[in-house]
């Protein structure tokens, strides 16, 4: 299926492949910046449970995780 896939996506007729590639990679930064989200979430959440991190440090941290996971969305960052 990939091998043909990417045969297809050399042909310039047939966009369909170039498509799925293109949602691919849109899905692979969605579900990256999905989890970034998740970890910044769990550091802002976590804010008031742990003792390592002042809560203020805990949520600063959660804040500019969260950050980064947006504009990994939104595509100015990409990893």
């Amino acid at each position: 299926m990939v091998i043909s896939c990417l045969f297809i996506y050399i042909q310039p007729n047939n966009s369909n492949c170039l498509l799925r590639i293109q949602n691919k990679e849109k899905m692979n930064q969605n579900m990256v910046s999905f989890l970034i989200g998740i970890v910044g979430a769990a550091f802002t959440l976590g804010a008031y449970s742990q003792t390592w991190m002042t809560p203020t440090q805990s949520i600063t941290t959660g804040l500019v995780t969260l950050m980064f996971g947006l504009l990994v969305r939104e595509g100015f960052i990409s990893l």
